[in-house]
């Protein structure tokens, strides 16, 4: 299962099959140094190339605004003055990064994606350390043609040397291997129901289920009935695919009544024999949500989507909605 990481790391070791090797060692020094996550023993500050495991950090939910990490700033001992510390994109850092083969190949992360809070720092006389924070919105980032690679490092440090393998934070997000297939050719074959005008020009029909546009959704049915589950849809992919697993984005600005609980998605090579490809639940919230498959299919065109239970209060179990539906 591929999960969609961010990771933290320096240059790192490998070992003879290819992989990144993780040495956790104490350390000892005269210098500053940054480090991630937060310490406030300096000895044991996760930083440099022997941590790039241990700092490694799920980062499931790419529809979040915005998620904050925080770093600091750490003194082998206190010093009786104030150290000012500047904090920065090493671009140095990057070049070097890159340029090793073995490592692949990043696009500097651009400066939409993150924000540096406190780029100017103060670890006050007396103290031996202090943080700060980084914001990223994982929302504003596309993935699917490319990683990218964000370093951090102390630009300067007064008062004080800065210690030149543990300076720099190496923050990366991966390319998506299996990022949503495009929508545009995507046909509507067929479904139990559709709310065709009481939801207005541009709303409540299948097509805005995946119209790329989380403001819009499809709805079931309720003007002049309001027929109950199971609720389903079908789409013509327009081209074969293997389907590694799907994203659900339930309606947004609504709440718990009417959400998608079990969902039953099927495949098919034809339109008219199905397979179900996996049984899903859909949490509570509104939330894009993404499901890999326990094993990819094979080649198909068509998908189905079955929504056989609801979340909300049981007098609202009738009618269903969705806001939009990916394949991957």
């Amino acid at each position: 299962m591929k999960k969609i990481l961010f990771s933290i790391a320096f240059l790192v070791a490998l070992i003879t099959t290819g992989c990144y090797k993780t040495i956790n060692t104490m350390h000892s020094g005269t210098s500053l140094v940054l480090s991630y996550p937060a310490r406030v023993d300096y000895n044991t500050v996760s930083s440099g190339i022997n941590y790039w495991n241990k700092a490694l950090l799920s980062f499931p939910d790419m529809s979040k605004a915005s998620q904050t990490y925080k770093l600091s700033l750490n003194l082998p001992k206190a010093l009786s003055q104030d150290v000012q510390v500047s904090i920065g994109v090493d671009q140095a850092a990057f070049d070097s990064y890159n340029a090793n083969p073995i490592f692949g190949s990043y696009s500097l992360m651009p400066d939409t994606y993150y924000k540096i809070t406190t780029p100017s720092i103060t670890i006050p006389a007396g103290k031996t350390d202090t943080t700060f924070s980084i914001d990223f919105y994982p929302v504003k980032m596309d993935i699917a043609k490319s990683g990218y690679l964000l370093p951090l490092s102390i630009t300067s440090a007064t008062g004080t040397t800065i210690h030149g393998e543990l300076k720099t934070t190496f923050f990366h997000i991966e390319k998506d291997p299996f990022p949503p297939y495009p929508t545009s050719a995507w046909v509507v074959t067929g479904f139990s129901s559709q709310e065709a005008s009481g939801e207005g020009p541009n709303n409540g029909r299948v097509i805005h289920a995946f119209d790329n546009n989380p403001n819009t959704f499809w709805h079931s049915q309720w003007q002049g009935g309001t027929p109950g589950p199971p609720h389903w849809f079908s789409i013509d992919m327009g081209t074969s695919q293997v389907v590694h697993g799907v994203y659900i984005l339930p309606r947004q600005g609504a709440g718990s009544n009417g959400r998608p609980k079990n969902v039953a998605i099927q495949v098919s090579t034809d339109g008219s024999n199905w397979t179900t490809a996996q049984n899903i639940t859909v949490a509570d919230n509104s939330s894009l949500q993404k499901f890999t498959f326990s094993s990819p299919t094979s080649a198909v065109r068509y998908i189905k989507v079955t929504i056989t239970t609801l979340w909300g209060d049981a007098a609202n179990h009738v009618y269903t909605n969705m806001a939009e539906f990916k394949v991957f």
